[in-house]
């Protein structure tokens, strides 16, 4: 599905465009050929090498509101086949992923985006960049912890 646009003579970015230049300024690990990336209708995720694992991002918009999530996997998979913490993760799964709001202990698990695209832009790129600190040190505790 194509997004339409009233004035074609000055197109603005989509979403997913906005989206993964935010990513790209915030987390330079997707900077790397490696690095997969799926656009798509108001969702942009990438999954790149880390650690000798894979690492995955991805920001969405649903309706007027943003939100976010972290993963991490031994295999190459869609970020969607991850099990979403804090749920039980089953026997067997690859990683797991977690939300941006679990990560910083907010109720709240999307966010406005703000009344313009440059708005918008830096609210992408504030919650890739805490997506990253937040999910990496996550996991980092997870597994040191399963040890």
């Amino acid at each position: 599905m194509i997004e339409q646009r009233r004035n074609h003579e000055d197109p603005r970015p989509t979403f997913a465009q906005l989206a993964r230049t935010a990513i790209e300024r915030a987390v330079p690990e997707t900077r790397v050929p490696e690095a997969e990336w799926h656009l798509g209708i108001n969702d942009a995720w990438v999954r790149f090498p880390m650690d000798g694992q894979f690492a995955f991002l991805d920001l969405h918009r649903h309706l007027d509101w943003i939100t976010g999530e972290y993963g991490a996997a031994s295999a190459a998979v869609s970020i969607r086949e991850l099990p979403l913490l804090p749920g039980p993760v089953p026997p067997g799964a690859p990683g797991a992923r977690i939300r941006l709001g679990d990560l910083v202990g907010e109720d709240q698990r999307s966010w406005h985006p703000g009344s313009d695209q440059r708005s918008l832009g830096e609210m992408l790129e504030r919650m890739a960049l805490e997506l990253r600190v937040r999910g990496l040190t996550y996991f980092q505790r997870l597994r040191a912890a399963a040890r």
